[in-house]
């Protein structure tokens, strides 16, 4: 699987359905952004080639948001589903979401995350 992202809420409710009916996803391009959710999903279900790169950032919301109230207490609790999905470890190595997509390769991510077998 290829994904370079998208509208978060999309993601969440894919992730939430593949977690229930157990579909198993590999992540084996590139993972950008909202993709990244599916690192959430139990270990035995999801797994990521040496070759991947899953692209990290803190997540944004639409230009239309901004300015109006409670936005900024929105993007807080979006970046929360964002960091709380990923596991401590996957935490430690990232250090925090920024604005700038920060790239890890899926061989500096086992045993993190388990590595896609042929």
């Amino acid at each position: 699987m290829t994904d370079h992202g998208g509208f978060a809420a999309e993601y969440l409710v894919r992730r939430a359905e593949w977690e229930k009916d157990g579909t198993k996803v590999k992540i084996i391009g590139v993972c950008d952004s909202s993709c990244t959710l599916y690192l959430a999903l139990p270990r035995d279900q999801v797994c990521v080639s040496k070759s991947a790169w899953l692209g990290f950032h803190a997540p944004t919301t639409n230009n239309l948001l901004e300015g109006l109230p409670g936005t900024a207490t929105m993007k807080r609790q979006i970046y929360d589903v964002f960091w709380n999905g990923y596991s401590a470890q996957l935490q430690g190595r990232l250090g925090s979401l920024t604005a700038d997509l920060q790239y890890i390769r899926g061989r500096d991510l086992f045993p993190v995350i388990a590595e896609c077998t042929p």
